[in-house]
């Protein structure tokens, strides 16, 4: 679950990204019914151990047939190397071999997906509640305590959002009003800052200020650049959240998909109420602390 720096994370901000209990699974004693694209790109060229790509499950992170929006592709293909690692005899706990799979994962899901931050990819490999910062195509990994204080509950919008759509709406504002995105992304990275210091300081108060503040920017970027990243019934739930000094917004690239309220206690009945009125469902989730591991 992305948390803050969405759209900025690509320009260089740190984004706070929480892995989650829902997870892909790859199964090396089962043959593959059906290979990613993601894969296909990390396998290009390498002969796989034994000739065996393996059976991958992403079900969990699907409701239906309709995808979460937390990152079922990175998950897929992070689970597939971790497997196929694991034929190799290598330690899925060795920071080396960590740091390899994470590599070949961003490189072959930025390939299949035309781009991308590769913070999903991040959170699949090492789990647990992470700083991401990409700068001039260099990711760096910072892992950070999670504030107890911190409540962050998930709601599903019942709707999946394509992120290349999203961003291809976004990379057309770039390119046809370069200083009025220069300035959106100015004051998104700006907060995505403070939120990356406040919530590594343990500061909830000040992470929660900076992350209302991105509701607003990445508001007025989708207004902008003609892509409903907060979508109305998000900013009205927001408007729900302030009465517990909490703030409701997307997780990632907006448009459906997941939602979050965040605040230093539980959101309020009429919060959750109205959520579901509007046709969002509570998602039940546990934070995830371990990232790729076996688990025969």
């Amino acid at each position: 679950m992305l948390l803050s720096g969405a759209y900025a994370v690509l320009h260089g901000a740190p984004a706070v990204v929480l892995a989650v209990s829902r997870g892909a699974v790859a199964d090396t004693r089962r043959d593959a019914e059906h290979v990613s694209d993601e894969l296909r790109a990390a396998l290009a060229g390498d002969a796989e151990p034994n000739g065996c790509i393996p059976h991958v499950s992403v079900t969990a992170l699907f409701e239906g047939d309709k995808k979460l929006g937390l990152g079922a592709s990175a998950a897929g293909l992070v689970a597939a190397l971790g497997a196929l690692a694991r034929l190799r005899h290598d330690d899925l706990r060795a920071p080396e071999v960590r740091a390899d799979i994470f590599a070949a994962a961003r490189k072959a899901h930025a390939s299949a997906q035309s781009g991308g931050s590769g913070v999903d990819v991040a959170a699949s490999v090492q789990g647990g509640l992470l700083a991401y910062t990409l700068t001039h195509g260099v990711a760096k990994i910072e892992p950070l305590a999670y504030p107890e204080k911190l409540v962050v509950e998930a709601f599903f919008s019942g709707r999946s959002a394509s992120t290349k759509d999203m961003r291809a709406r976004v990379d057309a504002l770039a390119a046809r009003e370069p200083s009025r995105f220069a300035q959106l992304m100015a004051e998104l990275s700006r907060e995505a800052v403070t939120a990356r210091a406040a919530i590594a300081s343990g500061d909830v108060a000040g992470f929660l200020g900076a992350v209302r503040a991105q509701v607003f920017g990445l508001s007025a970027l989708g207004r902008e650049a003609d892509a409903p990243i907060v979508l109305p019934s998000f900013m009205e739930l927001d408007g729900l959240a302030q009465a517990t000094a909490g703030v409701f917004t997307g997780s990632g690239a907006g448009g459906g998909d997941i939602a979050l309220y965040m605040g230093q206690r539980g959101s309020s009945p009429a919060l959750r109420d109205r959520a579901r009125e509007l046709g969002l469902s509570p998602f039940v989730f546990e934070r995830d602390a371990l990232g790729l591991r076996s688990i025969d």
